[in-house]
């Protein structure tokens, strides 16, 4: 039980998730996609690797990872401070991923983890690094910074091509990714 709750915590649940906020805003921007993408990642494959470990706690999981996915994107979207949103957004995207494993998990679906996890994953970490990148680029902290860019077409397009990836549009991986766990929960037997 130590074990998964220091897994889960340094997956930075709600509300325990203020600490991974504070470093997302204040570091570097290139340390804070560090963060975002690579440190997250290696808790979240740990946590992966060790879910059979834990079947009788995936509803806690599963529950942990839904409240603080819903929560992360809602208080987000009342942020006016450019990386504290983007911070957000990597913990709701993170605490995707750890719901969608769990519930494979619970419904017998393994096999659609690759699939699933790999495509969330990689469209969260090119589109999250490269919103980081943005963040550096534009300098300023608040949103109305990020005007910037409508000086500057090609990183605008690059924005834009972003924030499709991260909305989960096609024809980016996240976008199957959530189709594909969609049809497999509509698919199971457990509901």
């Amino acid at each position: 039980m130590l074990l998964l709750a220091c897994l889960l915590i340094e997956l930075k649940p709600f509300p325990a998730n203020g600490w991974g906020l504070d470093v997302y805003e204040t570091a570097q921007p290139a340390v804070a996609a560090l963060v975002s993408v690579g440190v997250s990642a290696g808790v979240f494959f740990a946590l992966l690797k060790l879910l059979p470990m834990f079947e009788e706690q995936l509803p806690i999981i599963a529950v942990s990872g839904a409240i603080t996915f819903v929560l992360s994107n809602l208080i987000g979207l009342a942020q006016d401070k450019a990386r504290r949103l983007l911070g957000y957004s990597s913990i709701g995207q993170m605490s995707l991923l750890v719901l969608s494993s769990a519930l494979l998990v619970m419904i017998g679906a393994e096999s659609a983890i690759p699939l699933v996890v790999g495509g969330l994953f990689v469209n969260h970490l090119f589109a999250k690094a490269g919103l980081f990148w943005l963040a550096g680029i534009v300098g300023g902290n608040k949103l109305e910074d990020w005007s910037l860019l409508a000086k500057r077409p090609g990183l605008l397009a690059v924005f834009a091509i972003l924030l499709a990836a991260v909305a989960g549009l096609p024809p980016f991986p996240g976008f199957w990714a959530k189709w594909h766990l969609v049809m497999n929960l509509a698919i199971s037997e457990n509901h």
